[in-house]
């Protein structure tokens, strides 16, 4: 990593200037004992160990190459270089030879060096220095490889302020963090409190069932395509998590498959994961297109249904059920949903009071959240910029 990425003359004067190969070296060290040690992964939470017995994430057929990593010493993915992450390890155990397993010298911190490293993923600074296209030694994918990381400049300061900074970051980033996962548990809590509210309702009515296919419109909505007019794509995540979007793209670049408007207020079903329950309401229309083959636009016949109560249902385990059901077909998590048969099945409706009250928490929720997420966002952003500040020698540690 080149100066660029410091400003130089914001680096406090008594901080030094080095190479990370003067600062690490990198382990390559297994075990005779492969079998008998704990196996990790590194995650964005950390370095966890892996539950091999109930097939928790990717089982190696081999362990015997795997990396000998040691409590305290520092694990960094160098193939995803967006998505990846560093960390330092709270165990002993195997770790994968595809990562990297660094050792610090003397005389650094290693709190301060994990820092280091994590500020040039939040920074992205790494990405700018990967090497891609290869499909061998483990360089198929956009890879920081071991010579640019040896290469890569670092400001330090003494040993005694290495720990103050780590010390002081370790307390600021455990708040954050801390107040990041309360209000991410609100949050769940909220959708539970929904849930529990709309299965009492239910159990507790002698409540009439009713086809969904007298309740909602299938709408279609069919865009003209223009060469020179910028469309923007939607997906869907599963229920709750609501809808992201593709970067713009043209008319003559939509490809085969027809598209269709979505309008605020639409309930939006997918149509090939609709079996985990994804399912949405589309709250602003600003151009968006979603592919007719995959997603299935609803419109509720507002004097017998809401669409709030139609999304609410689907996240119970009977509305899992029928969009389980009703979406046979192929192998995995691309089955298809047979949209004609879900609208013939019957499912119950309460009366339209009962479906206010579900609306009214809806809504209460969602403004929450929005204001929630918004919440997460800036602390996250906060912390970044604060491990970045103090890490680069910016800003001193405050008294």
């Amino acid at each position: 990593m080149s100066l660029e990425f410091y400003e130089k003359n914001k680096v406090l004067k008594d901080w030094k200037l080095s190479r990370l190969k003067y600062i690490f070296k990198f382990s390559e060290e297994t075990s005779l004992q492969f079998q008998n040690e704990k196996n990790l992964a590194l995650t964005k939470t950390g370095i966890l160990e892996k539950n091999i017995t109930s097939n928790e994430g990717q089982i190696a057929k081999d362990y015997e190459k795997y990396i000998f990593i040691k409590k305290g010493q520092i694990c960094m993915n160098p193939m995803d270089l967006l998505s990846g992450w560093v960390d330092i390890s709270p165990f002993n155990g195997l770790i994968s030879p595809a990562y990297y397993t660094l050792i610090p010298k003397e005389n650094f911190d290693v709190k301060f060096l994990n820092y280091f490293l994590q500020s040039n993923y939040y920074r992205e600074t790494f990405f700018t220095l990967g090497k891609g296209v290869a499909s061998h030694d483990n360089y198929g994918r956009w890879v920081l490889t071991p010579e640019e990381f040896k290469n890569i400049y670092i400001y330090y300061p003494s040993l005694s302020e290495q720990k103050k900074i780590s010390s002081f970051l370790s307390k600021k980033t455990s708040n954050i963090d801390f107040i990041i996962k309360k209000t991410q548990q609100k949050i769940s809590l909220n959708k539970e409190k929904i849930l529990k509210i709309f299965e009492d309702i239910l159990l507790n009515q002698n409540i009439k069932k009713t086809k969904i296919k007298y309740l909602v419109k299938l709408i279609e909505r069919p865009i003209t395509r223009e060469p020179n007019k910028t469309y923007t794509k939607i997906g869907m995540y599963n229920w709750g998590k609501g809808i992201f979007k593709y970067q713009s793209q043209n008319g003559s670049e939509l490809g085969d498959s027809s598209f269709n408007y979505i309008k605020d207020g639409d309930l939006l079903l997918s149509g090939q994961f609709s079996w985990e329950g994804a399912v949405s309401i589309v709250e602003s229309e600003h151009n968006n297109c979603v592919a007719s083959h995959r997603f299935h636009i609803l419109n509720s016949e507002k004097s017998k249904v809401l669409n709030e109560y139609l999304w609410t249902y689907f996240a119970t385990q009977e509305g899992h059920f029928y969009l389980n059901e009703n979406s046979k077909g192929s192998a995995g998590r691309n089955r298809p949903l047979n949209i004609s048969n879900l609208l013939k099945e019957k499912i119950p409706v309460p009366e339209m009071s009962k479906q206010k009250e579900i609306k009214n928490l809806v809504i209460e929720n969602k403004n929450y959240e929005k204001l929630a997420k918004k919440k997460i966002e800036i602390l996250k952003e906060y912390r970044k910029s604060l491990i970045s500040n103090l890490i680069t020698g910016k800003f001193t540690v405050p008294e």
